[in-house]
């Protein structure tokens, strides 16, 4: 990915109350695994998990590996999970056919902005949203970031389109947060009753991975939060699947360095920590296999796909044309 040029506008966003939790929501310290090898980052916490999500439903794909000779099964949380261990999630590619991309986009960014207005107890009219756009040759970098309303220099968490001749990779980060495997059972929401919350049901997320990588999007989805690495993906028999394997160090530390040095060069707007906040890419390059099972190369997100998704979030738009800069 090439460097982040933008421009900016602010507008207020108008939409319900907050609630104090959401699938991705306050986050807590986490120890990164001593050994392992190495890969790329991502980051929101809640309470503890629901009685369903500690029924985790597995096929022939689904493997566990947990660390230093553990046998304990994994309770729906980081914490009880060792260096490595796959999920296969009781849904197959089929459920929910009514949705598309743009539903799927939808619940995620609303997800996002609900864990920062939890993370850092907001009021609905103090989240806005600053979009910064800017293209330079075949590059092009949208940016839409959240200022502290206190402290406007100050980010909480962003969504960032970055590509080249028209298609890329969509990177969404909210600070200070964690995404618990729990949260991605059915039943495992903390926004049942939560009126100032979208999504009334803890399949929504799920559902929104399951539908950006069937095979008409074929989008990869990777996350990185409370320091594990998340790769989701179909298994043989059509359930989506994450693989989780928790991050060294050595990696962790190289991530932040990143980090720091995208955010002095004006690539993102806050520095995004894998072991503290949320980071979910959609798009990268990947081998993965589609709905029925069968291998498969994922695709870029092109850039026309990202502008169509994001004008289905009202919280996303009324952001006037001077918010391009060609340089």
């Amino acid at each position: 990915m090439g460097r982040r040029l933008r421009s900016s506008v602010r507008y207020p966003v108008k939409s319900e109350p907050p609630s104090p939790r959401s699938p991705f929501s306050q986050r807590r310290i986490v120890q990164a695994s001593p050994s392992q090898p190495e890969t790329s980052s991502t980051a929101a916490t809640q309470a503890g998990p629901s009685s369903e999500a500690r029924a985790m439903d597995r096929d022939n794909d689904s493997r566990t590996d947990t660390s230093h000779g553990d046998v304990q099964e994994p309770d729906g949380t980081l914490d009880s999970i060792g260096d490595s261990h796959t999920i296969t999630l009781s849904i197959t590619s089929t459920y929910s056919n009514a949705w598309g991309p743009t539903e799927a986009f939808r619940e995620i960014v609303q997800n996002w902005r609900d864990a920062i207005i939890a993370s850092f107890k907001l009021s609905a009219d103090q989240f806005t949203v600053v979009r910064e756009e800017r293209v330079r040759l075949h590059k092009t970098q949208i940016v839409y970031k959240v200022p502290h309303p206190r402290k406007p220099q100050h980010y909480l968490g962003y969504i960032l389109f970055s590509g080249h001749d028209g298609q890329g990779i969509v990177e969404i980060a909210n600070r200070d947060a964690i995404l618990e495997p729990w949260h991605l059972d059915l039943g495992g929401t903390t926004k049942t009753g939560a009126i100032n919350q979208a999504g009334a049901h803890g399949e929504g997320l799920k559902i929104a991975l399951l539908v950006l990588q069937r095979r008409t999007q074929n989008h990869s989805v990777r996350c990185v939060t409370g320091g594990v690495e998340w790769k989701f993906d179909f298994t043989t028999r059509g359930k989506l699947v994450a693989h989780l394997r928790r991050m060294t160090r050595t990696e962790l530390d190289r991530e932040i360095m990143i980090s720091r040095h995208l955010l002095g060069t004006g690539f993102i707007p806050c520095e995004i920590d894998p072991s503290k906040d949320v980071q979910l890419r959609i798009g990268e390059l990947t081998e993965g296999r589609d709905e029925q099972g069968k291998p498969s190369r994922r695709v870029y997100v092109r850039l026309e796909e990202f502008n169509t998704w994001c004008e289905a979030a009202p919280f996303l738009q009324q952001v006037p044309d001077d918010g391009i800069v060609q340089t």
